[in-house]
């Protein structure tokens, strides 16, 4: 084991070369000086590599067999320009090479990878596009790279939990396939620019993220439409649409059953424009409306809980036309009116 935090003695002058013994197992070298480690060194032995913040720019000038490597981690690296060879690594489970601003490329081979599970890009900001991503990966983080879209493999991916892609400012589209991950947590857009000016859908599948607590798709301008929800998301408890022109959700959001309803309006009610829908058996309270809605005309509230309407809806919806309250026509199952003929194509 050989660990070095950054000193003096290591300065880049004054250590034009270093002396590494072949039976390592564990190293870490927060600062190394030198471009490449010595072409004396054989690595073979190799288990655990940990060089943050490093002056390498090749780590081998020559292949090297890393058979036995399971943890790269080169974080902060910023003159490395590629990945060392890692087809004979197949050992692996952890690399990160995050802010490694000049690389430029991951290699295709990593899709061979089968115990990698956990891959982190973050910052790299001349990375633009990947390979397909290896069948056990489960930790997956793009935010601040510069990749222009994902693979089709990343979306269909069934072992993955962890997918970030914020501030992915020229993320250019989401996968059009089947969505199958199995991220947890949080999801969101956020800083993704070329994505959120552009987004006027988003595809059906997103809702299989049924294990999600939080999905923001804040200021997508352009998104007018929340997919219907074909399965239930029992998990999730936040949806943010602040800045985006949805009007109306589908009657599908009562898979939602611990929706946060004061997450999804809090922030957005002003910005809708014209109407509100609401058809969610589950929500139960309007929250209070801070700022006047100067562009609300029509609030339905058929197929909802709620049993009463804050006194601020008096107060700061003045401009509203009509407000259609629960008690005012008992609704079935099917949202279709009791007593009357079942078309509700007004709403």
């Amino acid at each position: 084991m050989l660990i070095v935090h950054d000193s003096p003695i290591f300065h880049f002058k004054s250590t034009p070369s270093v002396d590494l013994p072949d039976s390592l197992r564990y190293l870490y070298w927060r600062g190394y000086p030198l471009e490449s480690l010595p072409l004396k060194f054989s690595p073979e032995n190799l288990v655990d590599l940990h060089m943050p913040c490093s002056q390498v720019k090749k780590l081998w000038k020559e292949d090297q067999r890393l058979v036995n490597l399971q943890v790269l981690n080169l974080p902060g690296s910023i003159y490395l320009t590629e990945v060392p060879n890692l087809s004979g690594s197949l050992k692996i489970v952890n690399i990160d090479l995050s802010s490694c601003r000049r690389l430029v490329e991951i290699p295709w081979y990593f899709q061979d990878l089968d115990r990698l599970t956990h891959l982190c890009l973050r910052g790299c900001t001349s990375l633009k596009y990947l390979p397909e991503m290896p069948r056990n990966i489960k930790h997956l983080n793009l935010s601040e790279s510069g990749i222009k879209e994902l693979p089709q493999s990343v979306w269909s991916h069934e072992k993955i939990s962890y997918l970030n892609i914020s501030h992915c400012s020229d993320l250019e589209k989401l996968p059009s396939n089947i969505c199958k991950l199995k991220v947890s947590g949080s999801f969101d857009l956020v800083g993704c620019e070329s994505l959120v000016e552009s987004l006027s859908s988003i595809p059906k599948s997103i809702c299989k993220l049924k294990y999600l607590e939080e999905l923001d798709l804040s200021w997508c301008s352009k998104l007018e439409n929340f997919p219907e929800i074909l399965e239930p998301m029992e998990d999730l408890q936040c949806l943010k649409l602040c800045g985006t022109v949805v009007q109306e959700l589908h009657l599908s959001v009562k898979f939602l059953p611990a929706l946060q309803w004061n997450s999804l309006f809090s922030e957005a009610m002003e910005d809708f424009r014209n109407s509100i829908s609401l058809r969610a058996p589950n929500f139960e309270n309007f929250l209070e409306i801070l700022k006047p809605m100067e562009h609300l005309k029509f609030l339905n509230l058929i197929g909802t809980s709620l049993e009463a309407l804050h006194s601020s809806i008096e107060m700061s919806l003045k401009s509203m036309d009509q407000v259609i309250k629960p008690e005012a026509n008992e609704s079935d199952d099917h949202g279709c009116a009791a007593g009357g003929t079942g078309d509700d194509s007004d709403f």
